[in-house]
């Protein structure tokens, strides 16, 4: 999260990187208390699922008492998926 703020700062202006940050850990709470928002990554065995914020996708598994982020990724980069 911090380069991606870092990376925000630079190319958009500390006012707007920070609306985008706080706008993303917003979507991450409602996460954590609708956990089933996501989709769940079809080629993925081991449970991990998906939610889209504006450029951004955030990668996560849902446990049995929270939700654990493994990755917030550009949506325009490529995904693979290791098998």
């Amino acid at each position: 999260m911090k380069h991606l703020y870092a990376w925000s700062v630079a190319y958009f202006g500390t006012r707007q990187a920070e609306n985008y940050i706080q706008g993303l850990l917003r979507r991450i709470e409602i996460l954590r208390e609708n956990p089933e928002l996501g989709t769940r990554m079809e080629a993925s065995e081991s449970g991990i699922r998906k939610l889209i914020y504006r450029t951004h996708i955030v990668f996560y598994r849902i446990q049995p008492t929270k939700i654990r982020i493994i990755r917030v990724m550009d949506a325009m980069r490529g995904i693979r998926i290791q098998t």
